[in-house]
C-alpha cells in the first residue's frame, strides 16, 4: 500500500506464504499511508528464508495493527521502519518468527524516528526463535500490559544508538527469555521508565534487568 492511502482496513484475511526471501503480508509504505486499520488477520509461513515479515510500516503514522497473528516468518512479526510515528500495535500474537535474523525483534522498532506509538496487549511466543521479543528505536513509545516470553536474548531491548529515550515500558509480564527480562543498550539513553514490570526467569534468564548504559532512567 503507497501513494496517498487512508482509513483503509484490511480485515479476516489469512495470508500464507511458501516461498522464501523478502516477502511481506501487509506493507504500509509512505509517509502518507496514514490512518489504516489492520484488524484480526492470520499471516502464517511455512519455511525459512530471510527478513520475511508479517506486517510492515515504513513512515506511515496512526495506523493500527489489532487482533492479528503472525507465525514463523524470518523477520519480524510487525515491523515498523522510518519515521512510523504514532501508530497502535494491540492484542497481536507473535509465534516463532524472527528465526532467521538478528537485527530484528518480534515486534521491532527499527529507527530513531519511531516515536510516540503504543505496543499493548500483546502476546509473544519468541520459543527460542526471536532473539528480541520487542526491540524498541525512537523516543516516547509506550509497552504496557504485554506477555514475553521464550526470546533467544532480551524480552525488551531499548536500543540506545537508535535514540531509545522518554519510553515507557510498564506492566509488562517477561517471562524466561535466555538473557534479560529489559535490556538497555550503549548509546546513553535517556529518561526512560520501567515501571511495575514481571520478571520471571524460571531457571532460565540470566538477568531480570541489565543496563549497559543509560541516563535519568527510573525503575519502579
Amino acid at each position: 500500500v503507497t501513494g496517498v492511502s487512508t482509513n483503509n482496513v484490511f480485515r479476516g484475511l489469512t495470508i500464507k506464504s511458501n516461498g522464501t526471501g523478502f516477502g511481506t503480508g501487509i506493507k504500509f509504505g509512505g509517509a502518507a499511508v496514514d490512518a489504516n486499520r489492520i484488524v484480526s488477520n492470520r499471516f502464517l509461513r511455512s519455511v525459512s528464508g530471510i527478513q520475511g515479515t508479517g506486517v510492515e510500516i515504513v513512515d506511515g503514522d496512526r495506523n493500527v495493527v489489532t487482533n492479528c497473528e503472525v507465525a514463523r516468518h524470518p523477520g519480524s512479526a510487525i515491523l515498523l521502519l522510518g519515521d512510523a510515528s504514532s501508530n497502535t500495535l494491540v492484542g497481536n500474537i507473535s509465534r516463532s518468527n524472527g528465526a532467521s535474523t538478528s537485527s530484528e525483534g518480534a515486534i521491532s522498532l527499527e529507527s530513531s524516528w519511531t516515536r510516540a506509538n503504543r505496543i499493548e496487549g500483546n502476546r509473544v511466543h519468541g520459543a527460542r526463535q526471536s532473539d528480541y521479543g520487542v526491540k524498541v528505536g525512537g523516543p516516547r513509545n509506550i509497552l504496557t500490559n504485554n506477555f514475553i516470553t521464550n526470546c533467544r536474548i532480551n524480552g525488551v531491548y531499548l536500543w540506545g544508538f537508535m535514540g531509545a529515550e522518554t519510553n515507557v515500558v510498564a506492566g509488562n509480564a517477561i517471562v524466561s527469555n535466555a538473557t534479560n527480562g529489559i535490556f538497555m543498550s550503549l548509546g546513553s539513553p535517556r529518561g526512560n521508565l520501567l515501571a511495575k514490570n514481571t520478571i520471571l526467569g524460571m531457571g532460565v534468564q540470566i538477568n531480570g534487568i541489565k543496563l549497559a548504559s543509560g541516563l535519568k532512567t527510573t525503575i519502579s
